[in-house]
């Protein structure tokens, strides 16, 4: 699992890549929950490298979307691959966070 954070036109970016699984999970939380309170509460998750989420990464993005909401700000997801998306379907959270594609649009949401 690999996490990078950088901005892009005045939003923050987070992108994880590889696997997101329990053994990865209390450490990303720590990074973003210091990030979102050091910088803005509005993060964009880039997951378009994340090849695999297990249940405990679910409750990291929730979680992180509540953190961020407690900040006034919101998390929004870009460019999950098919098999991330029927899991988000599955679980219903496609329903909860704000999903996007293409990322020009995806930073233009949170502005």
């Amino acid at each position: 699992m690999e996490i990078k954070f950088s901005n892009e036109n005045h939003v923050d970016v987070v992108q994880l890549s590889g696997r997101l699984t329990a053994n990865d999970v209390s450490a990303i939380r720590r990074e973003i929950n210091n990030f979102i309170k050091n910088g803005t509460a509005n993060l964009l998750l880039d997951i378009t490298e994340l090849e695999f989420i297990d249940s405990s990464g679910l409750g990291l993005l929730v979680g992180s979307r509540q953190e961020a909401r407690k900040h006034n700000g919101d998390l929004i997801l870009l460019g999950p691959k098919p098999e991330v998306r029927a899991l988000l379907e599955l679980t219903r959270l496609d329903q909860i966070f704000s999903i996007f594609n293409d990322k020009a649009e995806a930073v233009n949401s949170l502005h």
